[in-house]
């Protein structure tokens, strides 16, 4: 059993150990669940940093917070994720946090992150930038490039998958646009988050994405459909019950 005593040996190797013991020590924070450590963790992610090291302690102070589950790390994680300073990986580990936290607030943040035309915006100025610097030689451009191109995919997914696990309604309609997104990895994660959703508005586009070409979207959109048909029919036999005299309901209720 870890005492006070152990969560505060965390947090001073999270401020002042060597860069493995501070990676270490975000991880044991988020294991402990301790709600001693959310501010040393929001500290953590306080400026971005362009450090490879550093960006792997940013991202694991950041899952952290999404398993201690403090609401107190709401708005900075929502700040992680739209501040384009940050490292993908930082980003795509704020998206995963703020699913599991299932804060309201973080909807509109991480419908804008999941927006495919947003994400092409983003890689449009980033791409200009890059023409920009004459001295980067052309491969090395394209090489930077693809490499912004795979982390903006995956903090679009990742931000995806925290709407489906939030489940509010307001994300459905990017949800369905995202089924027909060029990335399979895309449409299978809007897939799963409809169907955690669970609102009727999805049954049609779900219904199409069954002739999809890749077969993990297809069987996504099947357990979707099948979710969001469960949720129905309990739905409906709630409503009958209601409309029931309270004799019948006593017996139906019983085992």
């Amino acid at each position: 059993m870890r005492t006070k005593g152990d969560v505060e040996g965390l947090i001073d190797g999270l401020r002042y150990g060597e860069v493995s013991v501070q990676q270490a020590s975000a991880v044991a924070l988020g294991e402990l669940g301790d709600a001693m450590a959310v501010e040393p963790l929001i500290q953590v992610l306080q400026y971005p940093s362009i450090q490879l090291k550093e960006v792997i302690v940013q991202s694991e102070a950041a899952k952290a917070l999404g398993r201690i589950g403090d609401a107190r790390a709401v708005e900075p994680l929502i700040r992680v994720l739209q501040d384009k300073a940050f490292r993908p990986v930082t980003r795509r580990s704020a998206a995963m946090a703020l699913g599991e936290l299932g804060d309201a607030r973080a909807v509109n943040p991480l419908i804008e992150a999941s927006d495919g035309a947003t994400v092409q915006a983003e890689l449009a100025k980033g791409r200009e930038k890059m023409r920009d610097a004459r001295k980067v030689e052309p491969l090395a451009r394209a090489v930077r490039y693809r490499d912004v191109q795979l982390g903006m995919s995956a903090i679009r997914a990742e931000a995806i998958g925290a709407l489906g696990k939030i489940g509010d309604a307001r994300a459905v309609d990017l949800l369905v646009q995202a089924l027909g997104d060029r990335d399979k990895g895309i449409r299978e994660k809007a897939a799963q988050a409809l169907g955690r959703i669970g609102d009727v508005k999805a049954i049609e586009p779900l219904l199409h994405a069954l002739s999809d070409d890749d077969e993990q979207v297809r069987s996504k959109a099947e357990l979707a459909l099948s979710e969001i048909g469960d949720n129905r029919r309990g739905q409906l036999s709630a409503n009958k019950l209601e409309g029931q005299p309270q004799q019948i309901q006593n017996q139906s209720e019983e085992p």
